[in-house]
């Protein structure tokens, strides 16, 4: 379908405020996140008719988004979030423009005014199911894990910090080598099959 957007704009988007400072700060200073402007992946999605919610990831932590197609669309061409919006997909990197509100069950969520979609995801993620603090689903092949790294760090947010670990451990075992070097990046050594 060619509606006219580009999937991977070049400008560069804007943001004012993290998820970390939103979950630390809004209950405290209403004030401060009535204009934010945040960008993230989406990790899950609830399409609901004319509400959905999405829960997007930055560099940190989730926060949830909640958008209203009336809000997004205000004229009567709903194009914009029944054939763009609700097409995203999980992995998608957007970013969001709205005020901080703490919805229903008490989640402190961010209300969109306006999107960007920032890069559409090539490869999807995988979905990981949690239920009573028990995972479904994840990915438990450690070798594959760290041979497929980059889609499955947004996945599990600790193993970012454990696959930058090891790389630091073999880098301070490794003799350095020229930038030029292919053997010169921790990564590659460590993708290396066995």
């Amino acid at each position: 379908m060619n509606l006219g957007i580009n999937p991977y704009p070049a400008a560069e988007y804007e943001i004012n405020a993290t998820t970390t400072e939103i979950l630390e700060e809004f209950p405290k200073d209403n004030s401060k996140f009535q204009n934010v402007s945040i960008a993230g992946r989406i990790m899950t999605q609830r399409i609901m008719g004319a509400v959905s919610f999405f829960e997007i990831q930055d560099s940190v932590v989730h926060i949830q988004i909640y958008a209203k197609r009336d809000e997004l669309c205000p004229g009567e061409d709903k194009t914009m979030y029944n054939s763009v919006f609700k097409k995203l997909d999980i992995g998608d990197i957007i970013g969001v423009k709205g005020f901080v509100f703490t919805a229903q069950m008490g989640e402190t969520s961010i209300h969109v005014k306006e999107f960007t979609i920032l890069c559409k995801s090539v490869c999807p993620l995988p979905i990981v199911k949690e239920k009573d603090g028990k995972v479904y689903d994840a990915f438990q092949d450690p070798e594959q894990r760290y041979i497929r790294n980059a889609p499955l760090t947004m996945e599990q947010p600790g193993l970012v910090f454990r696959i930058w670990k090891a790389g630091r451990m073999v880098s301070a075992v490794v003799p350095r080598a020229p930038a030029s070097s292919p053997s010169a990046s921790p990564f590659l050594i460590m993708r290396q099959p066995r």
